[in-house]
């Protein structure tokens, strides 16, 4: 009686390599980084300003791609690694480069303070000054564009 055994052995099986899982978890944490600065921390002042988090998200995410890069440096390793380190250029950029082009704020009207001298068209166009409604409470709204 012949038997058969349909056991086998992984650990002798040298050639099946495990996944490379950092070469997408990388990019993945570095684009949440990303998205969540525009989609969520704009709602938080303090978020907002400092961007501390999403950079250590970014940074962490490119940080996590390397490791897989210098773990198995195949093609989807160097893909991984150039998209995590792109979408963290790209939030460096905006919060270092164009966030310092901002014009500052040093002659804003404070709130509260009185408004200065403005005269512009309502929508009949025809034109009204702060003047006119004064001892009224007026609510000014500036549009980028037109209608």
């Amino acid at each position: 009686m012949k038997m058969s055994c349909r056991y086998v052995d992984r650990r002798m099986n040298t050639s099946r390599r495990k996944p490379n899982h950092a070469a997408w978890i990388g990019p993945l944490v570095a684009l949440t980084g990303l998205v969540t600065y525009f989609t969520v921390a704009v709602r938080f002042p303090d978020l907002r300003d400092s961007a501390i988090v999403n950079l250590v998200l970014v940074i962490g995410g490119a940080a996590i791609a390397a490791w897989g890069l210098l773990r198995r440096r195949n093609w989807k390793s160097w893909i991984g690694f150039g998209a995590a380190a792109f979408f963290a250029s790209l939030l460096c950029a905006y919060v270092f480069v164009l966030s310092s082009q901002l014009p500052p704020q040093d002659n804003a009207v404070a709130v509260g303070a009185a408004a200065p001298p403005l005269e512009l068209p309502d929508q009949t166009g025809r034109m009204v000054s702060l003047d006119d409604l004064r001892g009224e409470r007026v609510l000014v709204v500036f549009y980028r564009g037109f209608w």
